[in-house]
């Protein structure tokens, strides 16, 4: 769809073609009302004519639209023009996770894995508790950016498990044989289980260089996954820590049971067992009858000593004249395609282009099932999401039941899908929370000051009570690092606070966007800072109340924090998507 490069669909200008997948073209555009570029990713003509895959393209969007978090592509519209459909998307400058592993050459540096692989497990945790499974995690579908923040693209395959009956009735799966699971190689059920599995092949091919599973044909590695066990990593790089190893195989379970019952705690176990934990007894491979490990060929062996300790610069970004800044939804080319029959179920795959014969590099293909009309599992309940907002607009959050704190100190305003509280007066401190009243339960926020000025921010909850004798907990940050939890038990702060101030590792500083949650669970209650755990307190003086936000000055005569979202989970539902015991 090269004919398009120089023409408009909808307010987007379209510069050049930024990459092919196998569902769809990615275009680099422009959008004159708002001064930015943005990734299109168009249909193609002979895939437009086919109802079925324009649901799937719709819903792609309608699924992707919904989630917002730091590590996952931002989807700010879908359109269509005549018979033209399109997604348009955040344009990432950077390069992909697989040209990342190609310029390394080799294993990449341990505390660089436990890194990318903590931010892939946050984004999952977050769109697997809103009942989405991705599908095909792969490192194409992983983008490294500045400082190496990762995001998550291409939920093009993810489908909505409280409303995808209607889709799951065509029998069609997408994925890439190298990274599907064993229940998506057979056609069966999936869930997040399945994803996590995924991350794990991942997770071996960043410590080992390579996939667990190659072979000529796309057929031989499903039936790989299937089938057999994986080689130990330590025998392709024996610098692997063993309680590292224990974590790879854990995730590379047959059994879905027998895997990490969230990417969360995959990422927390391997950020363990990297700094030199021993491996519970819980991590220990589970092995599947009738499934013999392989003995593999000599292979040469690679480990990080043979590397220098800091890691390689990334792939030099490709300039309009001479390529294009790297946006890939899939990123593979289309050659020429077969279809053959295995195990009861239809394959079609790409063949590379050299000769026609196929190659054992990850390859993009597409499942025919024949299996029964229900191919997916709701894990989540209905309820468990118990509040969230994200701040489209002021009406639509006075909806949702808001307070407001009362004062001519403290400013309420709403722009650009942010909620910003601005405080005027110096050590004063100004709250705001929805309607409800909680006992057990998770909250997560994501905020920013948008000044230079000294700010403090945060959660507040088990807000109760009338506002001069208001009793509540605030769990804080600064922009100089630290951070804090106090108690106001009618209408006056507590002698002591449950946590004083304490500096972290994990707040991102000045003002950067930090990711804060509190998990309360009768009189137990911990923090978390940026998807870690920094301190868990017990403390039962209030037992329940609503929940919300909170920003502050401290001695600045003023300041200013924007919230761009809020989520309240019941407490179960909290664990198993933020991976906490």
């Amino acid at each position: 769809m090269d004919n398009l490069i120089g023409k408009t669909l909808g307010q987007y200008q379209i510069i050049q073609v930024a990459g092919k997948g196998g569902m769809a073209v990615v275009y680099k555009a422009f959008q004159p009302s708002l001064n930015r570029h943005v990734a299109l990713k168009v249909l193609p003509d002979y895939l437009a004519q086919d109802e079925q895959f324009v649901m799937r393209f719709e819903q792609e969007a309608r699924a992707a639209a919904a989630l917002r978090h730091p590590n996952i592509m931002v989807i700010y519209d879908v359109g269509q023009e005549g018979a033209t459909h399109y997604i348009a998307a955040e344009y990432l400058e950077g390069a992909t996770l697989s040209q990342a592993i190609a310029a390394q050459r080799g294993p990449l540096p341990l505390p660089r894995i436990v890194n990318i692989i903590n931010q892939l497990a946050s984004a999952l945790d977050f769109a697997h508790a809103r009942g989405l499974v991705h599908r095909d995690i792969k490192p194409s579908n992983a983008f490294i950016g500045a400082d190496d923040h990762v995001t998550l693209m291409d939920f093009g395959i993810a489908k909505a498990l409280q409303g995808g009956a209607q889709m799951t009735r065509t029998g069609t799966m997408v994925g890439t044989p190298e990274y599907m699971s064993p229940e998506q190689a057979e056609g069966r059920p999936v869930d997040r289980r399945s994803d996590i599995y995924s991350l794990g092949v991942m997770l071996y091919q960043l410590l080992t260089g390579r996939v667990p599973f190659q072979a000529e044909t796309p057929t031989a590695v499903l039936l790989a996954h299937v089938m057999q066990s994986p080689q130990p990593p330590t025998q392709l790089n024996p610098n692997i820590p063993p309680a590292v190893e224990a974590v790879v195989m854990r995730s590379l379970a047959k059994r879905s049971d027998d895997r990490f019952p969230t990417a969360g705690e995959l990422a927390q176990a391997l950020a363990r067992a990297a700094s030199g934990a021993p491996a519970p007894a819980d991590l220990s491979p589970t092995v599947v009858p009738g499934r013999p490990t392989p003995t593999p060929p000599p292979v040469p062996q690679p480990g990080y000593a043979q590397r220098t300790p800091t890691p390689p610069p990334m792939p030099p970004q490709r300039k309009s004249g001479g390529g294009v800044n790297w946006l890939l939804w899939g990123g593979l080319g289309l050659g020429a395609v077969a279809f053959l029959c295995v195990a009861g179920f239809v394959i079609l795959f790409v063949i590379g282009s050299s000769g026609g014969k196929p190659t054992p590099v990850p390859t993009e293909v597409t499942l025919a099932t024949q299996a029964p009309p229900s191919t997916e599992v709701v894990p989540t309940p209905a309820d468990a999401v118990l509040f969230e907002d994200d701040f489209q607009s002021q009406q639509a959050s006075e909806d949702k039941g808001w307070v407001f704190e009362p004062g001519e100190n403290v400013d309420t305003a709403w722009l650009a899908g942010r909620m910003t509280i601005a405080i005027k007066k110096k050590n004063w401190l100004g709250l705001n929370w929805p309607d409800g009243d909680y006992d057990d339960f998770g909250v997560e926020i994501e905020a920013q000051p948008t000044t230079s000025a000294y700010t403090e921010y945060g959660i507040a909850f088990r807000v109760t009570g009338s506002s001069d004798a208001r009793s509540y907990y605030i769990f804080g940050v600064t922009t100089n690092g630290k951070y804090y939890l106090q108690k106001k038990l009618e209408g006056a702060w507590a002698d002591t606070d449950p946590v004083s101030a304490t500096s972290s590792q994990y707040i991102k500083p000045g003002q950067a966007k930090n990711v804060l949650r509190v998990l309360a669970r009768g009189d137990q209650i911990s923090l978390y800072i940026n998807d870690s755990l920094v301190n868990t307190v017990t403390d039962d003086a209030i037992s329940s109340g609503s929940v919300g936000i909170f920003a502050g000055t401290g001695d600045n005569d003023s300041a200013e924090t924007a919230f761009s979202r809020v989520t309240v989970l019941d407490a179960e539902q909290a664990v198993a998507s933020w991976g906490t015991k």
